[in-house]
């Protein structure tokens, strides 16, 4: 069986934090977890587990698989520019469903690194509680800008980032190969 030659569309997302709007409640039975080095076992597997099927696994390899995940994660705690209170898990009554992993990319900028939220997850707000929560976390240690790069392809990523405010900067193509590059 051959791949065939495919690309994918990656925009660079861009927003102000003057004004944000607040972070929502999370749904009943659903808490924040705070940034904790102990638990970088779980940040790996909600990620894992929420891109392995996607068509960013197609561009990010280490998301096919436990081991990659853990060691994206691991190098993002360990940059000069992590910034633990933008770190965020979500637990759910059935454990740990989302995440969010972020680093302030210049004296200025907050950078979101990969949202994640399990397939079962979705559409009950999570992304959006995670996105504003870092956003809230970047005003408060006085950046005064985010950015972040989503897959086109990926409408409800894409959507939600738009209605948040994100504008789009710029846009490359990325080639993969694939058999299977539906969201």
């Amino acid at each position: 069986m051959s791949s065939t030659l495919n690309y994918l569309t990656r925009h660079h997302m861009a927003i102000k934090l003057q004004r944000l709007p607040a972070v929502p409640t999370l749904p009943e039975g659903y808490v924040w977890v705070p940034w904790d080095n102990r638990l970088i076992d779980l940040y790996a597997e909600v990620h894992f587990l929420s891109f392995r099927h996607s068509l960013d696994s197609t561009l990010f390899r280490s998301f096919n698989n436990r081991a990659g995940c853990w060691h994206l994660i691991n190098e993002i705690r360990n940059r000069a520019e992590f910034l633990p209170s933008a770190n965020w898990l979500i637990a759910g009554p059935g454990g740990c469903c989302a995440c969010i992993q972020c680093l302030a990319g210049s004296a200025t900028e907050g950078n979101i690194q990969n949202v994640a939220v399990l397939p079962t997850y979705r559409r009950l707000g999570l992304g959006r509680a995670l996105v504003l929560q870092a956003l809230h976390s970047f005003k408060q240690h006085g950046l005064t800008s985010a950015v972040l790069e989503v897959t086109a392809e990926n409408g409800p990523a894409f959507a939600l980032y738009q209605s948040l405010g994100f504008r789009k900067m710029d846009t490359a193509y990325k080639e993969v190969l694939s058999d299977d590059i539906a969201y």
